[in-house]
């Protein structure tokens, strides 16, 4: 339990040791610490972690936590946050290999993005519909490092937990749609909000979505049901959210069949839709830019592009581009030998039977 003196707010001894962690998990370049871990910025951490230190007399130091209302609630936030480190950081190891380039389908995202923030009314949907390898998840990296100035992103997992398997588990899972958002914004519901259920916890988003322009970014949106959508259609109707929905085509399809109403007015506040069905040659090219890697890079091109797009997707022209590393001048036959090891990793070989 924390204690209270003349000099502010100070943490018990539980709570000083979650301080003690974050302040060496940020000691080594704070900046860029809350950059990608954090919800608030790099002076407000300095603020925050004072109230570890004394002055030269001994004395606490004046603290961030002696100049808010709810010292508990913010101590909380850094409890999860804390906790989050590990996975956070593992998610980061295993994307800071990941190959960005600019395809035709992520900048449509981002321009998509940029002209919803304009929007006055509700049509602030993006749907991005991509096969199985096409390019989903290197789209948040393109989307972090393209419009971290002109959004606050969240990044909002859906899972199975969405859609309840019977009606007595639908308050359960209208509980974990609004946690899991709640995770992505980076938002503590305060007490008197969670104590009015769904419609106050709802209500504390709108009002965090009021307070800054975000671009809500929806992944594995398959398992998207009646009460998520409905409450996305409520965030669009009541602030000036952007929703970037990402899902396959089967999946899209699945969810207008299955949820017909929800869906159409979701597709009604849509304002671009983005499909990626066949590779473009310009989007090939980014992956191969030397110009003597072919012996007819045109051709080569094209034929890459075509496989890409029958199956495999962005997927298979990185890892054609694996088998290609050390070839120049490489002539069709080595391209389709490379194209075949490639589909053969996916379990998609042209020669299997």
């Amino acid at each position: 339990m924390n204690t209270e003196n003349k000099n502010g707010w100070r943490p018990s001894s539980q709570q000083r040791a979650v301080l003690e962690i974050l302040r060496d998990e940020s000691a080594e370049n704070q900046a860029e610490f809350c950059r990608n871990f954090c919800t608030f910025t790099s002076s407000k951490l300095t603020k925050i972690l004072n109230v570890l230190e004394t002055d030269e007399n001994g004395k606490p130091k004046p603290s961030y936590f002696d100049d808010i209302a709810d010292p508990e609630a913010l101590m909380e936030e850094i409890e999860e946050l804390v906790a989050s480190l590990p996975a956070k950081r593992l998610a980061m190891e295993n994307t800071r290999d990941i190959e960005v380039l600019p395809t035709s389908s992520f900048r449509a995202a981002v321009v998509a993005a940029k002209q919803c923030k304009l929007k006055k009314n509700a049509e602030r949907v993006i749907q991005y519909i991509a096969p199985t390898r096409g390019g989903k998840t290197t789209l948040h990296l393109y989307l972090q490092q393209k419009l971290r100035v002109d959004f606050h992103l969240a990044f909002v997992n859906c899972r199975s937990s969405w859609r309840p398997a019977n009606a007595d588990n639908r308050l359960r899972a209208e509980y974990t749609v609004l946690k899991d958002i709640c995770t992505g914004l980076g938002l503590r519901i305060h007490d008197n909000k969670r104590r009015s259920g769904v419609p106050g916890i709802t209500d504390a988003i709108v009002e965090a979505l009021c307070n800054r322009a975000v671009l809500m970014v929806v992944d594995e949106a398959r398992f998207l049901a009646t009460a998520s959508l409905n409450l996305f259609i409520d965030l669009l109707n009541r602030s000036r959210v952007v929703i970037l929905t990402q899902c396959t085509p089967i999946a899209s399809t699945r969810m207008h069949q299955w949820y017909k109403d929800e869906a159409e007015q979701f597709d009604g506040r849509t304002h671009k839709t983005i499909r990626v069905n066949e590779i473009p040659v310009s989007d090939v090219e980014l992956f191969f830019p030397e110009k003597n890697k072919f012996e007819d890079a045109p051709a080569m091109h094209r034929l890459i592009a075509d496989k890409a797009s029958q199956f495999g997707h962005f997927s298979l022209i990185a890892r054609t581009k694996q088998y290609l590393q050390t070839s120049t001048r490489a002539e069709e036959k080595e391209v389709r030998a490379a194209l075949e090891k490639a589909l053969a990793e996916m379990n998609h070989s042209d020669s299997k039977s």
